[in-house]
């Protein structure tokens, strides 16, 4: 019942991504996809669901024929071939799982209905398309179909083996395996005395049985734990880097490409191309910073090209350590000439006269470099510390140097730490659209996206507003830009916030589906378990009859059922946590976060409410094989004639 409520749920699943996948194609291509890479991807998943639910079916089969080895064992004394037990064996699986597999087929497609509506409520914000639920009754017959086999397959191997065992082997064993040698369990026994020795031994007696709980149960605190302490780390670093460090710099960014017959929302600028076009009286510039709401606008354009810097330009603290271990990707060439990117910021010229008065530089003809190159020798990425990159002298590379600046200005771009950045104004920009480097070859600027970028920052409200309502005025100034445009303008707007709200919806997203990946796990294990320990009361039966007989009470033998349900919950979290721990030291590291931001913001609650949830299963399992063992007469099981 289970393995089919899960083999429906999935397949039910992999058939609406596999659906929404087509849709999402038809609207970008226009065109429905190949199927052979997806299709592939979730064979693949099914196959390794399928082997993990065979390996718990096959472990309750295998306790559930083992507690009849007496009677099959009288069988064969009387005539019954190998081959007829396993038929019978097989067979009788077969008519008992069908009932529950149709159950679970059916339970299944209410779960996956459930969870793609979680899934269409998550995602509603990102999504520019509807999704529809679907579920063709190919699927069910499908799932269906693959968990009788899954249950055939689980069945077969332990049939073979116990068809396998001779007629006085069956009869002699009677459902119980002879003793083994036990290892102890001295600091175990040391601290919970003779009960958590007596719980450590039956599970060890039992480990093969229990294989799959514990590898399942384990994978699943692995997968979950692991998930929740990198998102918590990427979260932190993304709003910390991303989020709250761009906080005063942009609130709405407008980005339109630039071809030659889009000219309309620049005034009607001639174009000749993207290195030559002048975007003189720019209407919309003017028209967003008129806007209600708007505090300032910034349009720039990016623009890239290559220079030869000659070592006599380089700064003192550059020379001592040499560019080349700064910075392994250049390198001299022939002529003795580092070779270097150059990354140009076309501002307008206003924006261009308020970075130099922000940086106490002067605005003169010629461009402003942002002279600071990383110290990759003496300090980490994580923690970079700057040296000057040129003299601060005037240097024609590729353009005349007018002054030098610390900082980028303020606008949504990273300062690049592979070139050489510059400053220009739009004025002095369209005087120098190409030049000529050291060996006379004309260099041409080439636009890096061929966009043009209108950085805005929003009027802010005193005190603070809330979030939705700031979402809200967010939305009006975009609204309000939009129809500046004309219809034909080829453009993509972009909002702070928004993509704050984005980025957390799409978070909360991954959680949902990790979760459910991670309860997968714990459901295989936890069914495993169920299996074992209801199917194995036989076995414990005449266990607890022995402690009995040497005078153990019954609140010891519970006892013993608290310990091993412990055990079992606790061993397979201790264990992914001693891998779970490095990961999130190596990425602590990696992203220069303290241990304090990252513990006060880890949502423990979670992972303790998914522990309870996991001990509180596993405990059920125990009341209530502990229920059916103290209710049976213990004394009369120690009459069974099977009885080693």
């Amino acid at each position: 019942f289970i393995a089919a409520t899960l083999l429906s749920t999935i397949c039910g699943v992999l058939y609406n991504l596999w659906t929404d996948y087509v849709v999402r194609q038809q609207i970008m291509n226009g065109s429905v996809p190949e199927k052979g890479g997806t299709v592939l991807i979730y064979g693949v998943l099914l196959v390794v669901v399928c082997i993990a639910l065979i390996s718990m079916i096959h472990n309750a089969f295998a306790v559930s024929m083992s507690s009849r080895l007496h009677q099959l064992g009288i069988l064969q004394s009387v005539g019954a071939t190998p081959r007829q037990i396993r038929a019978f064996l097989i067979k009788e699986a077969a008519v008992l799982c069908v009932a529950p597999a149709l159950v679970g087929v059916l339970l299944g497609m209410l779960e996956c209905y459930g969870f793609m509506q979680l899934m269409i409520a998550v995602t509603e914000a990102v999504r520019r398309y509807d999704v529809i639920f679907q579920y063709h009754p190919l699927v069910a017959v499908g799932a269906f179909g693959i968990t009788f086999v899954t249950i055939l397959i689980s069945a077969w191997f332990p049939a073979v083996k116990i068809s396998g065992l001779t007629p006085l082997e069956a009869i002699y064993y009677g459902g119980e395996e002879p003793n083994r040698k036990v290892r102890k369990f001295r600091i175990f026994s040391k601290i919970f005395g003779v009960y958590g020795e007596l719980a450590r031994r039956s599970l060890y007696t039992r480990k093969k049985e229990l294989r799959t709980t514990a590898i399942s149960l384990a994978l699943s605190f692995l997968a979950f734990i692991t998930f929740i302490s990198l998102e918590t780390i990427s979260g932190i670093s993304t709003k910390r880097t991303y989020f709250e460090r761009y906080a005063d710099v942009w609130d709405l960014q407008l980005a339109i490409e630039r071809t030659v017959e889009n000219t309309e929302p620049f005034g009607g600028a001639e174009t000749v191309g993207l290195q030559n076009t002048e975007w003189q009286n720019d209407k919309l510039l003017t028209q967003i910073r008129e806007l209600d709401g708007v505090e300032s606008c910034t349009a720039y354009q990016k623009m890239q090209t290559v220079s030869d810097i000659l070592e006599q330009m380089l700064s003192d603290e550059v020379k001592a350590i040499g560019l080349e271990n700064l910075r392994e990707e250049t390198q001299k060439d022939a002529t003795g000439a580092y070779q270097m990117a150059v990354y140009l910021y076309i501002l307008d010229d206003m924006s261009y006269e308020k970075y130099c008065k922000v940086q106490n530089c002067s605005v003169g003809e010629g461009a402003i470099a942002v002279n600071k190159i990383w110290d990759s020798v003496h300090s980490e990425w994580t923690d970079r510390a700057y040296l000057p990159l040129l003299k601060e002298e005037a240097w024609e590379l590729p353009i005349a140097i007018a002054d030098y600046a610390n900082e980028m200005p303020a606008i949504r771009e990273e300062f690049d730490q592979s070139g050489l950045t510059l400053i220009l104004s739009e004025t002095y920009y369209r005087t120098v659209l190409s030049y000529t480097n050291e060996a006379g070859t004309k260099q041409q600027i080439n636009s890096i996206d061929g966009k043009r970028y209108y950085n805005i920052i929003r009027e802010k409200a005193e005190p603070v507003e809330e979030t939705t309502l700031e979402l809200s005025n967010e939305e009006a100034v975009k609204r309000q830009i939009e129809a500046f445009l004309a219809d034909d303008v080829s453009y993509t707007i972009e909002g702070r916030l928004e993509e704050e709200k984005s980025n957390d919806d799409m978070r909360s997203g991954f959680k949902i589906v990790v979760g459910a990946v991670a309860a997968l796990f714990a459901a295989i294990g936890i069914s495993n378990m169920f299996s074992a320990t209801l199917g194995q009361i036989y076995q414990r039966k005449k266990e607890f009859a022995r402690y009995l007989s040497v005078g153990m009470a019954p609140n010891g033998m519970k006892k013993i059922f608290c310990m091993e349900a412990l055990v079992l919950a606790l061993r397979p979290l201790c264990g992914s946590l001693l891998i779970n721990i490095p990961i999130a030291v190596l990425a602590l590291y990696a992203t220069n976060i303290s241990w304090g931001e990252f513990v006060k913001r880890m949502p423990w609650a979670v992972i303790g409410w998914f522990f309870i949830g996991v001990l509180v299963l596993v405990g059920l399992a125990y009341y209530l094989a502990g229920r059916k063992i103290c209710s049976e007469n213990l004394i009369e099981v120690l009459k069974d004639e099977t009885m080693i």
